[in-house]
């Protein structure tokens, strides 16, 4: 595993830090959660970052890739909730922590896998799962032939290309709305490809895009 330069002397993460499982640690996951400390503090919130979906991100510093990871990294940290950081792959490892919810930042890469691993661990259990920008479109070999909405567990309608992204709040009394600061406008308006919008009849819509 590899550990941040902020670990406790007895080789457990300190509240905060990066904890990554490498692929190779597969065959020892139990041992790998003793190891890291998690059995007994699971934290708030597992944050699932992918390394191979960066090379289908604009990664500049105004760049979407950026926004996903870094911004979101910092604003992650500064909740006050316990926050562990893993690798995407790491969703396959019997040692993932047990957790209320599990946030993927760019999910734009999800093999077959990983699918099948989200669908047995998170899914099954009843966990909220919050998905950033367009989760599974492409697989292992290039663009996946499977539906968006799988990955997701609910209907996607995928915009036209060009659509023009940003969303404004249409439903305030929401508890995930209420107190947003920035008034009705949330996120960048911008053009993305591709983009997605929720066509769900169980579907709660807080906000349309503008």
């Amino acid at each position: 595993a590899a550990l941040s330069d902020g670990d406790t002397p007895d080789g457990t993460p300190a509240a905060g830090d990066d904890v990554f499982l490498s692929e190779d640690e597969e065959t020892k996951s139990d041992e790998v959660a003793i190891d890291l400390g998690w059995c007994g503090t699971c934290p708030d919130v597992v944050v699932f970052v992918d390394e191979s979906s960066l090379f289908y991100l604009k990664n500049d510093p105004a760049g979407l890739g950026q926004n996903l990871i870094g911004r979101s990294r910092e604003m992650l940290l500064r909740t006050g909730a316990s926050i562990g950081f893993f690798l995407q792959s790491d969703i396959l490892h019997k040692a993932l922590p047990d957790a209320p919810l599990y946030l993927f930042l760019n999910p734009l890469r999800i093999t077959s896998q990983e699918r099948a691993a989200i669908r047995e661990k998170p899914q099954a259990r009843g966990k909220t799962i919050a998905w950033l920008y367009a989760p599974g479109v492409f697989d292992a070999p290039g663009p996946t032939a499977q539906d968006v909405s799988e990955v997701v567990g609910m209907t996607l309608r995928r915009q036209p290309w060009n659509s023009r992204v940003g969303s404004q709040i249409v439903e305030q009394r929401h508890p995930m709305t209420e107190r947003v600061r920035s008034g009705k406008r949330i996120g960048v308006e911008e053009i993305l490809n591709p983009s997605f919008s929720v066509d769900d009849s169980q579907a709660i819509v807080l906000a349309e895009y503008v």
